[in-house]
């Protein structure tokens, strides 16, 4: 793995921390969550409409998964192992959940009571970030499922190139691959953004 200079890792640290903050904060995270979701939704009405009807179908699943630790289904697998989580802004933006320590944290205290009023803060910045993951997978997943059935149906070719250049969703080979970078376009490829534009 990349090994940086301890200034470099120590200012790094205080960056995602300050962007942990910013995001997801008690006090912010409402703003960011109404603005992010109308944003989005902007993109889907006018890049691929359709993608509306998909998304009680992608709440069910991903609460499922999220909530209930149920198994992936086939086609969330199939959008998972591209990188529908990788996407998400805040996964870009942050990192990993699992990679955050005050998560890890958590999971680790024991119930001691002493421990009660940390553990009760440390949960309300999990559930401000489970549930911004949540809302932010939400088009993701239901645009990638849309996509996906245009795609089936049109023997490999969509009703809608939404944001995407047809000649490069044409070049891919699986309806999967179409359907990934279609979504991922609509909604903006935060996985694709330099490190300059970072």
């Amino acid at each position: 793995s990349q090994k940086y200079h301890p200034l470099s890792s120590a200012v790094r640290t205080a960056h995602k921390g300050w962007k942990v903050w910013n995001l997801i904060s008690p006090k912010r995270w409402f703003k960011y969550n109404v603005r992010n979701i109308s944003g989005d939704a902007d993109a889907v009405f006018i890049g691929n409409p359709s993608t509306f009807k998909k998304v009680p179908r992608a709440v069910r699943e991903l609460y499922r998964v999220f909530a209930g630790d149920a198994a992936m289904t086939k086609d969330m697998k199939a959008w998972f192992q591209r990188g529908g989580m990788q996407t998400l802004l805040q996964v870009q933006e942050i990192g990993d959940i699992n990679r955050l320590r005050m998560f890890a944290d958590m999971l680790e205290k024991k119930g001691k009571i002493t421990e009660l009023p940390a553990k009760i803060w440390q949960g309300c910045w999990k559930a401000a970030r489970i549930s911004t993951d949540f809302r932010e997978a939400i088009l993701r997943y239901a645009a990638y499922l849309d996509f996906k059935e245009q795609l089936d149906k049109g023997n490999g070719r969509p009703q809608s190139f939404g944001a995407s250049v047809p000649e490069e969703i044409m070049a891919l080979k699986s309806n999967e691959d179409k359907a990934f970078e279609l979504a991922n376009d609509l909604l903006g490829g935060y996985d694709k953004i330099s490190v300059l534009g970072r």
